[in-house]
């Protein structure tokens, strides 16, 4: 997957969401298929957690693609009582490998990530969000500074939701 770590005009929205059905493996294969090609073509790319009904949702890219994406997810009719946790700016992705990631965590870190607090009290300028911009044109090292220091400047519940897929990332 090659996509732009940079979002000169990103979006980040994040939400959290009831399941209308319980959701088998399968289930969650066909939404995670569906969710990547259909991501891949917005330019948007993002993290998915599932757990005994509910799902949180964390998803990057560029205005326009992330609007269709949100439509869509606002539609769909796997799921309801749709809370949004985060709309926001973002200048670089958090989750740049991942069309769509998919991770699995137990109902005690499904209520954190819910709890916590996902809006950045700072502004971009103020946490120095457009030096990291520059770092990851820079090249891999220096990327994976930024993203060191983008997730010291990140919301709780952002760095918790990188802190558990990153621990515990799940292909499917």
């Amino acid at each position: 997957m090659n996509i732009d770590n940079a979002l000169p005009d990103g979006r980040c929205i994040a939400y959290v969401s009831s399941a209308t059905l319980p959701m088998s493996l399968a289930d969650l294969e066909s939404i995670l298929a569906r969710s990547r090609e259909r991501n891949a073509a917005d330019g948007v790319s993002g993290a998915l957690i599932y757990s005994d009904g509910s799902f949180v949702q964390y998803i990057e890219g560029p205005q326009a693609g992330l609007e269709a994406t949100w439509a869509r997810i606002q539609n769909s009719r796997l799921h309801r009582q749709i809370i949004e946790l985060l709309d926001e700016p973002v200048a670089v992705r958090s989750f740049a490998d991942w069309h769509m990631g998919y991770t699995e965590v137990t109902r005690q870190q499904l209520r954190a990530l819910c709890d916590a607090r996902w809006r950045i009290a700072q502004t971009a300028s103020e946490t120095g969000a457009a030096g990291l911009v520059d770092d990851v044109e820079a090249g891999p090292d220096a990327a994976d500074g930024a993203r060191a220091r983008l997730v010291s400047h990140t919301s709780p519940g952002l760095g918790l939701l990188l802190h558990l897929t990153g621990a515990k990332q799940r292909r499917i």
